[in-house]
Protein backbone atom coordinates (compact mmCIF):
# COMPACT_ATOMS: atom_id res chain seq x y z
CA UNK A 1 0.00 0.00 0.00
CA UNK A 2 1.20 3.48 -0.78
CA UNK A 3 1.76 5.72 2.25
CA UNK A 4 -0.94 8.15 3.32
CA UNK A 5 0.46 11.66 3.02
CA UNK A 6 -1.18 14.87 4.14
CA UNK A 7 -0.72 17.58 1.51
CA UNK A 8 -1.12 21.04 3.04
CA UNK A 9 -1.98 23.66 0.40
CA UNK A 10 0.61 26.10 1.74
CA UNK A 11 0.34 29.87 2.12
CA UNK A 12 -3.03 30.82 0.65
CA UNK A 13 -1.81 34.18 -0.62
CA UNK A 14 1.11 32.53 -2.40
CA UNK A 15 1.58 29.93 -5.13
CA UNK A 16 1.07 26.84 -2.94
CA UNK A 17 -2.61 26.18 -3.60
CA UNK A 18 -2.07 26.54 -7.34
CA UNK A 19 0.86 24.11 -7.32
CA UNK A 20 -0.97 21.52 -5.21
CA UNK A 21 -4.09 21.84 -7.37
CA UNK A 22 -2.05 21.23 -10.51
CA UNK A 23 -0.32 18.16 -9.03
CA UNK A 24 -3.57 16.71 -7.70
CA UNK A 25 -5.37 17.42 -10.96
CA UNK A 26 -2.83 15.72 -13.23
CA UNK A 27 -2.46 12.63 -11.02
CA UNK A 28 1.14 13.24 -9.94
CA UNK A 29 0.38 12.95 -6.22
CA UNK A 30 -1.51 9.72 -6.68
CA UNK A 31 1.50 8.07 -8.34
CA UNK A 32 3.50 8.23 -5.14
CA UNK A 33 1.02 8.16 -2.27
CA UNK A 34 -2.56 8.17 -1.07
CA UNK A 35 -2.93 11.95 -0.76
CA UNK A 36 -5.16 13.80 1.65
CA UNK A 37 -5.28 17.52 0.89
CA UNK A 38 -5.37 19.76 3.97
CA UNK A 39 -6.67 23.32 3.86
CA UNK A 40 -9.75 25.42 3.27
CA UNK A 41 -11.98 24.24 0.42
CA UNK A 42 -12.34 27.83 -0.79
CA UNK A 43 -8.57 28.20 -1.05
CA UNK A 44 -8.31 24.94 -2.98
CA UNK A 45 -11.01 26.14 -5.38
CA UNK A 46 -9.08 29.34 -5.96
CA UNK A 47 -5.92 27.31 -6.56
CA UNK A 48 -7.77 25.22 -9.13
CA UNK A 49 -8.90 28.36 -10.92
CA UNK A 50 -5.36 29.74 -11.08
CA UNK A 51 -3.99 26.37 -12.24
CA UNK A 52 -6.69 26.02 -14.89
CA UNK A 53 -7.63 22.60 -13.60
CA UNK A 54 -10.83 21.10 -12.24
CA UNK A 55 -11.23 17.80 -10.43
CA UNK A 56 -13.79 16.34 -8.04
CA UNK A 57 -13.03 16.40 -4.32
CA UNK A 58 -14.41 14.31 -1.48
CA UNK A 59 -14.55 16.39 1.69
CA UNK A 60 -13.99 14.29 4.82
CA UNK A 61 -13.86 15.06 8.53
CA UNK A 62 -11.16 12.53 9.30
CA UNK A 63 -8.68 10.41 7.36
CA UNK A 64 -10.46 7.19 8.32
CA UNK A 65 -13.45 8.34 6.26
CA UNK A 66 -11.54 8.57 2.96
CA UNK A 67 -12.70 6.37 0.10
CA UNK A 68 -9.38 5.60 -1.60
CA UNK A 69 -11.21 4.57 -4.76
CA UNK A 70 -13.01 7.90 -4.94
CA UNK A 71 -11.98 11.47 -5.79
CA UNK A 72 -9.06 13.27 -4.14
CA UNK A 73 -9.79 13.69 -0.42
CA UNK A 74 -9.79 17.04 1.37
CA UNK A 75 -9.78 17.77 5.07
CA UNK A 76 -11.58 21.11 4.94
CA UNK A 77 -10.13 23.37 7.64
CA UNK A 78 -12.85 26.00 7.10
CA UNK A 79 -10.45 28.57 8.51
CA UNK A 80 -9.82 31.02 5.68
CA UNK A 81 -12.12 32.96 3.36
CA UNK A 82 -10.50 33.99 0.07
CA UNK A 83 -12.10 37.42 0.52
CA UNK A 84 -9.93 38.03 3.61
CA UNK A 85 -6.55 38.19 1.84
CA UNK A 86 -4.98 39.36 -1.41
CA UNK A 87 -2.98 36.92 -3.50
CA UNK A 88 0.60 38.11 -3.82
CA UNK A 89 0.53 40.20 -0.63
CA UNK A 90 1.71 39.31 2.87
CA UNK A 91 -1.37 38.55 4.96
CA UNK A 92 -1.46 38.00 8.74
CA UNK A 93 -4.85 36.30 8.32
CA UNK A 94 -3.40 33.84 5.83
CA UNK A 95 -0.30 33.45 8.01
CA UNK A 96 -2.37 32.48 11.04
CA UNK A 97 -4.28 29.92 8.98
CA UNK A 98 -0.92 28.56 7.84
CA UNK A 99 0.29 28.09 11.40
CA UNK A 100 -3.00 26.58 12.55
CA UNK A 101 -2.98 24.10 9.69
CA UNK A 102 0.64 23.09 10.31
CA UNK A 103 -0.21 22.35 13.95
CA UNK A 104 -3.27 20.36 12.84
CA UNK A 105 -1.11 18.39 10.39
CA UNK A 106 1.37 17.58 13.14
CA UNK A 107 -1.51 16.36 15.30
CA UNK A 108 -2.58 14.00 12.51
CA UNK A 109 0.97 12.71 12.35
CA UNK A 110 1.16 12.14 16.11
CA UNK A 111 -2.17 10.31 15.96
CA UNK A 112 -0.72 8.14 13.16
CA UNK A 113 -3.66 9.09 10.98
CA UNK A 114 -1.13 9.89 8.24
CA UNK A 115 2.34 8.54 7.51
CA UNK A 116 3.81 11.96 6.80
CA UNK A 117 2.93 15.31 5.30
CA UNK A 118 4.30 17.88 2.90
CA UNK A 119 3.27 21.46 2.25
CA UNK A 120 3.25 24.08 -0.43
CA UNK A 121 5.47 27.19 -0.14
CA UNK A 122 5.02 29.25 3.01
CA UNK A 123 5.66 32.90 3.86
CA UNK A 124 7.55 33.29 7.13
CA UNK A 125 6.69 36.97 7.49
CA UNK A 126 2.97 36.21 7.23
CA UNK A 127 3.47 33.24 9.57
CA UNK A 128 4.96 35.52 12.25
CA UNK A 129 2.47 38.35 11.69
CA UNK A 130 -0.26 35.77 12.17
CA UNK A 131 0.90 35.16 15.74
CA UNK A 132 3.39 32.30 15.40
CA UNK A 133 6.48 33.80 16.98
CA UNK A 134 9.01 31.08 16.19
CA UNK A 135 11.97 31.26 13.83
CA UNK A 136 10.35 29.09 11.19
CA UNK A 137 8.00 26.15 10.66
CA UNK A 138 10.74 23.67 11.59
CA UNK A 139 10.98 25.14 15.08
CA UNK A 140 7.20 24.84 15.30
CA UNK A 141 7.44 21.16 14.33
CA UNK A 142 10.04 20.59 17.06
CA UNK A 143 7.75 22.20 19.63
CA UNK A 144 4.75 20.16 18.48
CA UNK A 145 6.79 16.97 18.86
CA UNK A 146 8.24 17.96 22.25
CA UNK A 147 11.67 18.00 20.67
CA UNK A 148 12.60 21.69 20.89
CA UNK A 149 15.26 21.08 23.56
CA UNK A 150 16.84 18.19 21.63
CA UNK A 151 19.06 18.23 18.52
CA UNK A 152 17.02 19.01 15.42
CA UNK A 153 17.54 20.67 12.07
CA UNK A 154 16.75 20.74 8.37
CA UNK A 155 17.69 17.73 6.26
CA UNK A 156 17.82 17.53 2.48
CA UNK A 157 18.23 14.23 0.64
CA UNK A 158 18.89 13.59 -3.03
CA UNK A 159 19.82 10.07 -4.06
CA UNK A 160 22.72 9.09 -1.79
CA UNK A 161 23.59 12.61 -0.65
CA UNK A 162 22.28 13.81 2.69
CA UNK A 163 22.91 17.41 3.71
CA UNK A 164 22.39 19.23 7.00
CA UNK A 165 23.15 22.88 7.66
CA UNK A 166 24.43 24.70 10.70
CA UNK A 167 22.23 27.76 10.10
CA UNK A 168 18.92 28.31 8.37
CA UNK A 169 16.38 31.08 7.96
CA UNK A 170 18.38 33.82 9.67
CA UNK A 171 19.51 37.18 8.26
CA UNK A 172 22.58 36.94 6.03
CA UNK A 173 24.55 39.31 8.28
CA UNK A 174 24.11 36.94 11.24
CA UNK A 175 25.32 33.75 9.56
CA UNK A 176 29.03 34.00 10.40
CA UNK A 177 28.48 34.57 14.13
CA UNK A 178 26.47 31.33 14.31
CA UNK A 179 29.28 29.24 12.83
CA UNK A 180 30.75 28.30 16.21
CA UNK A 181 32.59 25.20 17.39
CA UNK A 182 29.57 24.01 19.38
CA UNK A 183 27.07 24.63 16.58
CA UNK A 184 29.20 22.84 13.98
CA UNK A 185 29.81 19.90 16.32
CA UNK A 186 26.11 19.70 17.19
CA UNK A 187 25.23 19.54 13.48
CA UNK A 188 27.80 16.81 12.84
CA UNK A 189 26.41 14.77 15.74
CA UNK A 190 22.85 15.26 14.48
CA UNK A 191 23.92 14.15 11.00
CA UNK A 192 25.58 11.01 12.34
CA UNK A 193 22.64 10.14 14.61
CA UNK A 194 20.07 10.66 11.85
CA UNK A 195 21.95 8.60 9.28
CA UNK A 196 22.61 5.76 11.72
CA UNK A 197 18.92 5.73 12.63
CA UNK A 198 18.17 5.48 8.88
CA UNK A 199 20.40 2.40 8.57
CA UNK A 200 23.86 3.78 7.75
CA UNK A 201 26.13 2.01 10.25
CA UNK A 202 29.23 4.09 9.58
CA UNK A 203 28.27 7.20 7.58
CA UNK A 204 30.99 9.29 5.94
CA UNK A 205 30.46 12.94 6.81
CA UNK A 206 32.11 15.79 4.96
CA UNK A 207 32.15 19.27 6.50
CA UNK A 208 31.77 22.04 3.94
CA UNK A 209 33.08 25.58 4.20
CA UNK A 210 30.85 28.54 5.08
CA UNK A 211 27.76 28.37 2.91
CA UNK A 212 25.28 31.02 4.00
CA UNK A 213 21.81 29.70 3.29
Amino acid sequence: MKPILGIFLGEASGVGPEIVARLAGNGTLQKYCRPVLIGDARVLKQGQEFAGTDFPVQVVEKVADVDWNGPVALLDMKNLDTADYTVGAVSPVSGKATGDTLVYSMDLLKQQAIDGFVFGPLNKEAFKRGGYHVEDEHQLFAECLDWADKPHGILNVMDGLWTFRVTAHIPFKEVAEHITHDNVLRTIELTALTMKTAGYDNPKIAVAALNPH
